[in-house]
């Protein structure tokens, strides 16, 4: 399989794209000489976004107004995020026909984001040099509730335990070091973080049944690695037998099988547990990273970067049907979350 990529950034030339993102004014890809690639979509703050080769963004546009969603809806919720469009938007779960936003939410750089148990959303904002931050909302777009300040890393995706506790991942650490995990309690306070010797970039996480935590990582290499840490703590095993040309965001089901995406391959993996055998693997009609599965975990929903959500049949992969209202190829939809969540 080949590589993302044919040469690999440090941080002083990672440096040297957030300046020179930083100076054209908007968000761009931009590739170092001798890279036929882009190794990174950078925003103007300097916020990396694992976007796909090749692509470029349009600058963010303005806050949009959208009606108010409905009181007693059924079938659930979807959170959509875009790292350079309109930072988060709700939409019905079940969307055949195309149906617009019911509200937005404000946000920087957004990756990934997450509902917990209790139905609050939460939405990582990454910035270049630190100072990232990840705020929960009520659901439905409701009151901004915690915010949780990371002076040190890019938050990119976040998870949940049963313990209440809440991952931050940064995509990458202060200044283009490596990427970690930040484990927090329910108010805030700093518990502990979360590393290993094969971190580079960072792109997704989500937990088990077990309070295992699972985080997908692009090493400094190129290659492709997932990690579990047993119960959310040190040391972290990597799954030797996962095996994938580009790492998206891992999902777990209620029988702990794996799910994740290949968006080199442009296919959907499912590892059986204890992930030491070969994935059930099915196509994709487009390039997504994160795909979580809905309550009754019958569908995954997959944000699409080409400006799609992407509705696929679980555990068969066979593609549902698509959805476009409110999204486009220059707004990057990356993250996207699922009201209510599947149980962990």
């Amino acid at each position: 399989m080949r590589k993302p990529f044919e040469t690999v950034l440090g941080a002083a030339a990672w440096l040297s794209l957030i300046n020179l993102a930083a100076c054209a004014g908007g968000t761009s890809t931009v590739a170092p000489s001798g890279v036929t690639q882009p190794q990174f979509t950078v925003a103007r703050s300097g916020a990396v976004s694992p976007i796909p080769p090749g692509m470029r963004a349009a600058a963010a546009g303005g806050r949009q107004n959208f009606n108010e969603p409905p009181s007693g809806r059924r079938g659930g919720d979807l959170y959509v995020g875009q790292f350079s469009g309109t930072p988060v938007q709700e939409y019905h779960l079940q969307n055949k026909k195309n149906g617009p936003p019911l509200c937005s939410l404000s946000g920087e750089s957004v990756n990934g984001i997450g509902v917990d148990p209790a139905g609050n959303l939460w939405v990582p904002n990454g910035t270049g040099g630190g100072q990232g931050f990840t705020q929960e909302y009520a659901p439905h777009c409701g009151k901004p509730m915690l915010k949780i300040t990371d002076d040190d890393g890019q938050p990119a995706d976040v998870g949940f335990d049963s313990h209440k506790n809440v991952y931050i991942l940064s995509i990458f650490g202060k200044s283009g070091a490596p990427g970690s995990v930040d484990v927090y309690n329910s108010t805030g306070t700093l518990l502990r973080n979360l590393s290993d010797s094969t971190f580079s970039e960072l792109i997704g996480i989500a937990t088990d049944s077990h309070d295992n935590v699972f985080v997908s990582n692009r090493q400094s290499n190129g290659d492709a690695n997932v990690l579990e840490f047993r119960h959310g703590k040190m040391p972290g095993v990597v799954l030797g037998a996962i095996t994938l040309g580009l790492p998206g965001a891992p999902q777990l089901d209620k029988s702990n099988n794996l799910i994740i995406t290949d968006w080199d391959a442009l296919t959907l993996n499912v590892y059986a547990p204890p992930y030491t055998g070969s994935p059930t693997v099915t196509p994709m009609v487009g390039l997504s990273l994160w795909c979580p599965l809905d309550r009754k975990e019958t569908h995954v929903y997959c944000a699409n970067t080409s400006g799609s959500v992407d509705v696929y049949d679980y555990p068969s992969g066979t593609h549902a049907y698509s959805f476009t209202s409110g999204l486009s190829p220059s707004g990057f939809a990356s993250g996207s979350a699922v009201a209510p969540a599947a149980r962990l």
